[in-house]
């Protein structure tokens, strides 16, 4: 009996299948997530996993099978001259395709992810500390691997890791603007910036942008913070005894003595600080003490 779709019309088409090499590298997982997030057909797409070979003569072809960093296809950058990675081509083909979202937050969210899968893939990332290596997102997914020796759990895994990653890109992305509404003003300490803010990482922008203390409110809860560089001479400790004379229980003093933070539940008796920006700008801001210039005759 033929099995043709023309005699069994109700026979479903074969599962999209995502073939890649065993062991999968952050380049090809975040490669796997662009096509299985933004591209419908590739939505509920199996895996299958295959060994490393010169030519890709193992890789599957066929329409159903779409293979990245293999078989030498359009996904696979080893066609191609030093430089490329597969997520970057696959990234580029969904451009064409329209398929990337016309979002201005979540299009940056993954330029971003894209430009740091690739160029740690091409080798462009020259991180020289074992400990910053060893909590990068590559060296999580060995970790991955090593723990189950598996690799579709690894894909699976991985695919959690990015999706994580992305949001708190998006998230990234949207503070930008609310990084160009900051207040710049000077302390005892030198040039801090203060923002309004949901996001949790302005500090690391603010200390990119070299300044000494960052200033934090928060538009959706009652919040508070300080914060300052860890090899910075910032002492927040009399700033602490003053806002809780003021507030009681209220703020928490690291003891590093340069994070100070009011981020307190109710229900554990003490309050969260009610004091708005301009007010915890106003605790740290250095006096005005320069004097008008002398008018001329008088």
């Amino acid at each position: 009996m033929n099995d043709s779709a023309m005699d069994n019309p109700n026979r479903q088409p074969p599962r999209l299948t995502i073939v890649t090499h065993r062991k999968p590298h952050l380049d090809e997982v975040v490669a796997a997530w662009l096509l299985t997030t933004f591209d419908p057909a590739l939505k509920d797409a199996a895996f299958q996993f295959v060994g490393y070979t010169t030519d890709g003569s193992n890789v599957p072809t066929g329409e159903q099978y779409v293979a990245i960093g293999v078989g030498r296809g359009k996904f696979d950058e080893h066609r191609l001259q030093v430089g490329h990675s597969c997520c970057q081509l696959v990234y580029q083909d969904l451009l064409r395709r329209g398929l990337i979202p016309n979002d201005r937050f979540e299009d940056k969210a993954i330029e971003w992810l894209v430009d740091y899968a690739h160029k740690e893939d091409t080798g462009q990332w020259e991180i020289t500390d074992p400990n910053y290596t060893s909590f990068s997102i590559p060296a999580i997914l060995r970790g991955i691997w090593m723990v189950h020796q598996d690799d579709q759990v690894l894909m699976q895994k991985g695919l959690e890791i990015i999706a994580a990653v992305a949001a708190q890109l998006d998230e990234r992305a949207k503070f930008l603007l609310d990084w160009d509404k900051r207040i710049e003003f000077k302390t005892q300490w030198g040039k801090a910036v203060a923002v309004h803010s949901s996001f949790r990482g302005s500090d690391a922008m603010a200390y990119h942008h070299h300044f000494i203390l960052r200033v934090q409110t928060d538009p959706t809860k009652a919040f508070g913070d300080y914060r300052a560089p860890a090899n910075s001479q910032v002492d927040l400790t009399d700033l602490s005894k003053k806002l809780n004379a003021l507030e009681p229980g209220s703020w928490y003093l690291h003891q590093s003595k340069k994070i100070l933070t009011s981020n307190v539940d109710p229900s554990s008796g003490h309050q969260p600080t009610k004091f708005s920006l301009p007010q915890l700008i106003d605790f740290v801001k250095k006096p005005n003490t320069s004097r008008p210039a002398p008018v001329p005759g008088k």
